[in-house]
Order: structure tokens, then sequence, then C-alpha cells
């Protein structure tokens, strides 16, 4: 808690020594370090007697358990599995699965609404109207996750710090890239400030080097076109805009009969998504219509694929969600993929229309960012 010092002393020595942190900024630097604590998120959300407020490490900054995402109720420390819950839950696909978030929330509420009597340590909490809670946790995080650039940055030092001497480099012949410069939808259509991405050159057939206001960006493709794909085959769904392409001649597949078992299980949600398959004959099946996303060369592997994942998942997670990550997997670009510097300019900027370009609908980051004074650092320009 900000303003308080203490130290623990044993056996005549001391042992611990907290000093008091001036305010939440403070506390946070002393809990997180100041590099992670400078650049945190924060989100604040109010209703019906009860204000919540968060302090969110960036998106690169998760873990693998919770012990760093530090609860308070009424400036309390807790545990309340409900509020994780909630927090994750707001994320939605910008947190990868069986990660969560660093930081503190911080919840403020009439004492009589709130139980701390749940456990004899007093660390458990039960509201009295739980859901109404949860609603302003959810508010407050995605109030914080609306911060314009959520991209992926690292800190390069120690990896700069491990090149010796630069050696003699020899002579090279540097190939001559066509830069087409693409612009991102004015800010009073999406929220975020205009700013211009330059694709450079597609690096290993899987990553896409890229010029913006000043940074460099390494886009992975893949994940780039899973977002893209997903957002489309949402809105799609959504809007009922049609997101599927009628084949001039149906593809004949012939499908086991497990394969048949899990198409129709899931025929409702792949229609949605662009596939439309007709039984024709025995074991065989006419597919019709695939997502305008695909090549027709790729319907058939597409939908097998799917189908082989689908086969694989637990019953209780075939939901509508889960088979759309499995059809916008399967029909994005794949890493190893060779693009043309016009697919490029059109990946980018179908990327940076979506409603969150920096993570795939798994959480995986989309891009990375390496500012110049990353870069100065790294070529020891700067100390």
């Amino acid at each position: 808690r900000p303003g308080i010092s203490f130290s623990f002393r044993s056996d005549g020595k001391t042992e611990v020594v907290h000093v008091a942190a001036e305010g939440m900024k403070g506390s946070l630097a002393i809990a997180f370090g100041p590099k992670i604590s400078e650049n945190m998120l924060f989100g604040s959300a109010e209703s019906s007697g009860v204000r919540v407020e968060v302090f969110l490490g960036r998106l690169e900054h998760n873990r693998a358990s919770q012990s760093d995402l530090r609860l308070f109720v009424n400036d309390r420390p807790v545990r309340a599995p409900k509020l994780v819950s909630a927090i994750v839950g707001a994320y939605g696909s910008k947190l990868m699965k069986d990660r969560y978030p660093i930081g503190a929330v911080r919840v403020l509420i009439d004492g009589t609404s709130v139980d701390i009597n749940v456990h004899p340590a007093k660390r458990e909490v039960r509201f009295e109207d739980e859901s109404a809670v949860m609603d302003v946790v959810k508010n407050a995080v995605e109030a914080a996750l609306k911060e314009p650039d959520l991209t992926y940055k690292y800190d390069l030092t120690k990896f700069a710090e491990s090149f010796g001497p630069p050696k003699e480099m020899p002579d090279l012949e540097v190939a001559k890239v066509h830069q087409a410069t693409l612009r991102t939808p004015a800010a009073k259509e999406t929220g975020r400030e205009d700013s211009v991405i330059v694709p450079l050159a597609q690096v290993m057939n899987t990553y896409i080097l890229a010029e913006s206001a000043g940074s460099l960006l390494l886009i992975d493709q893949h994940a780039a076109s899973e977002r893209i794909v997903y957002e489309q085959i949402l809105k799609g769904i959504e809007t009922g805009k049609e997101i599927s392409q009628t084949l001039l001649t149906p593809l004949v597949v012939r499908l086991t009969t497990a394969e048949t078992r899990v198409l129709e299980e899931n025929r409702p949600t792949l229609e949605k998504s662009g596939f439309r398959i007709e039984p024709f004959g025995k074991d065989a099946h006419a597919l019709r219509s695939i997502p305008t996303v695909l090549g027709v060369a790729q319907g058939e592997s597409a939908l097998r694929n799917i189908l082989a994942d689908l086969a694989r998942m637990a019953p209780s997670k075939k939901v509508g969600l889960e088979v759309i990550w499995r059809v916008a997997c399967h029909t994005a670009v794949r890493a190893g993929e060779s693009l043309s510097s016009g697919q490029m300019r059109t990946l980018v900027a179908d990327l940076v229309r979506t409603e969150s370009p920096y993570t795939c609908e798994h959480g995986r980051p989309t891009m990375v960012v390496l500012s110049t004074g990353d870069l100065e650092k790294l070529f020891k320009r700067r100390v």
C-alpha cells in the first residue's frame, strides 16, 4: 500500500526493508520494476456505486500464472478467481490461451456490498451483486486496452551486448526493393492515429519487414492473415455480408465416416464461415462454396485440415468461435509462402483496418516493433 514503510528484523539482523512508495505509480515500480511500470496501460470505469481502476502491463508482459496479477478490494489484497476470469475475458483474443496479464486491479465499493469474511485470513471476498462488479471490471480493462499502440516491444540491450566488436564484412550487393506506402484508416473511423506503413521486404517467406513513423516493424504474415480472416468472418456473420465464393464447378470431396460426422456436427458454423457442402452420393460431398479468402485449389485441403482439427477438440470446445478460429487458421496465408510486393501491401493494408491489429485470434503478436532508440542501442550508437 502506498505511503507505508516497514522493516523486518530477525536475530538482530534486518531481513526486509520496504520503503514507502509515492502513490500507485511508486508501488507499481516497486512491484514490477520501472521498465514495466512506466509503460503500463491504465483504465477505469464506474457504475452502480462500484469504481474499478486497472494498471496493466503491455501485451508482451504476460505470465503463465496469476501470481503477478494483484487484486485489491477497498485497498485490501484479495484472491478472487471470478475477478481474474472477468479480467482475462475482457482481453478476448488479445491474450494467448493459459496466459495472464500482469498488473494491479483496484475495486472500490461500499463496504456493506462485499463480504470479507469468506476466508479466515480475509483474503477472499464475495460481492453482493457479483454480476455488476464483473461488468465494471470488464469495462475498465477494455478502456485500458483502447491504447492506440499495442505493438509488442522488446528490450534488446542484452541482445546487443552479446555481440563482440564488428568484423570486416565482405562487399554485398543490395537489391532494390519496391516500396509501397500505405495509410491506415482515418482516426475518426478507427480511434487510432493516422500513420504510414511502408512494406520493405519479405524475410524467410514468413515475415514482412516494414517501416512506420521512425520504427521498424516485423510482421508475422500468418498471424496477420489469421486476424484479417477471423474478423472478416465475424463481420460477415454479424452483418449477413456474403463471405463465400460459389465455385463454377463444385469440388467432389470424399470423406470418411468420422469426417462426415464432424462435418454434420459443425455444419452451421462452417456455412457461416463460407463453406457450403452438400451430400453427393455414397461417401462423397460436393463443395459448392468456399471462403472468399481461399483460392479454389486450397478449398479441399483447408476443409480437411479444419475437420481434422475439430475431430481432435473436446466436445465442450466445439463452439462457434473455436470453429471460426480453426477456419481462420487454415484459410490464412501460410508461413513459408512467398508473397509479391502487391500481396504484402494488401495484407498490411487489411491488417491496419482490423479492430485488433496487434494480435491474431489466439493472442499471438502479429507484429513487433523496434524504435529508432532500440536500433541505436543495438548498433551502440547510443549507450
